[in-house]
C-alpha cells in the first residue's frame, strides 16, 4: 500500500513510450532512474506519448510498471499530430494539480509545453537537459532561470545553462556513453575484413 505522504513526482520523457500488447516500454535507463526515485518514496507518475511498436524494437528495453499518464500519438498526418498533442494536454492540465515536483527530460516538443505549463501554474520543476536547445522559443530563458534544478551530463551544457540559472548540476548520466567495448553476436564475431580493399564504415 502507498502511503499518501508520499511526494508526488510527474516524470516527462521525451521520445515515446513503446506499447507491446498491454504492456508499455521505455529506456531501460529511465527505468533504473525511477527506481531509484521510488526507493527515496518518491511517487513517481509517468507521462509521454505512447505508440504500438514490434517486439523486436529492443531500444525500448525497460518495461513501464508504476502509474503512467499518456495518450495515443497519431503521426498519420499533421491534423491528427495536433489532435494527439491536445489531448495529451488537457490530460495534463486535469492531472497536474496532484504533483509536487515535474522533472522533464528536455528537449522535446511535449517537454516544452510541459515546461511552459509548469511555470504558467507555478509549479517546482526541474530539467535534465540532454540536448542542444532552440534558444529562441518563447519564454525558454524565462523558463531556464526558473527551473528549481537543471541537470547536464556535458560540462559545454553545463556552462550555457549556468548563465540562465546558477542551480545547474552536471552528473553522470545513466546512459552508457561509449565507455564499454560491446559484446556482438557471433555471427558478427566470424565476419572478417579485407584490409587490402576499400570499404565503408557506418557507425
Amino acid at each position: 500500500m502507498k502511503n499518501n505522504l508520499q511526494p508526488k513526482m510527474l516524470l516527462v520523457g521525451n521520445g515515446y513510450v513503446g506499447k507491446i500488447k498491454t504492456n508499455y516500454y521505455t529506456q531501460g535507463s529511465t527505468i533504473d532512474f525511477i527506481n531509484d526515485l521510488i526507493k527515496l518514496g518518491i511517487d513517481v507518475n509517468y507521462f509521454q506519448f505512447h505508440k504500438e511498436i514490434m517486439e523486436n524494437e529492443n531500444i525500448l528495453d525497460g518495461e513501464l510498471k508504476n502509474q503512467f499518464i499518456s495518450t495515443v500519438f497519431n503521426d498519420n498526418n499533421f491534423l491528427l499530430k495536433i489532435i494527439s498533442y491536445f489531448k495529451i494536454v488537457f490530460k495534463l492540465l486535469f492531472n497536474i494539480h496532484k504533483f509536487e515536483y515535474i522533472y522533464v527530460f528536455y528537449p522535446g516538443h511535449l517537454n516544452y509545453i510541459v515546461l511552459l505549463i509548469s511555470f504558467i501554474f507555478n509549479k517546482k520543476y526541474g530539467l535534465y537537459v540532454r540536448g542542444e536547445l532552440n534558444y529562441k522559443l518563447p519564454l525558454l530563458k524565462i523558463i531556464l532561470s526558473n527551473a528549481n534544478l537543471i541537470v547536464t551530463n556535458t560540462p559545454i551544457v553545463q556552462m550555457k545553462m549556468l548563465s540562465f540559472n546558477h542551480k545547474t548540476k552536471m552528473i553522470i548520466s545513466y546512459k552508457k556513453l561509449g565507455n564499454e567495448i560491446p559484446v556482438l553476436p557471433n555471427k558478427f564475431e566470424k565476419k572478417s575484413l579485407n584490409f587490402n580493399s576499400t570499404f565503408k564504415l557506418l557507425f
